[in-house]
């Protein structure tokens, strides 16, 4: 029953109701995963020994360093 109403077609009316819920369960799931994971990704391409070949990660620990040092 719920396969069904999962693969329905958009148009069809059929498992709309029953479907939608879960949908947008699933969806606030994985977004608020997302949400709560970017600040870490960030952290760890900045503050990282070896940031790899982003030059954005390199620039942004650059810049922060020179902040750091400059308000000593």
């Amino acid at each position: 029953m719920l396969a069904r109403s999962l693969v329905a077609a958009p148009g069809s009316g059929q498992g709309a109701g029953e479907a939608g819920w879960l949908l947008n369960l699933m969806l606030l799931l994985v977004l608020l995963y997302v949400q709560i994971r970017i600040p870490f990704w960030v952290l760890r391409l900045v503050w990282a020994p070896n940031p790899g070949t982003s030059p954005i990660a390199g620039m942004l620990k650059q810049i922060a360093w020179i902040m750091a040092f400059r308000s000593m």
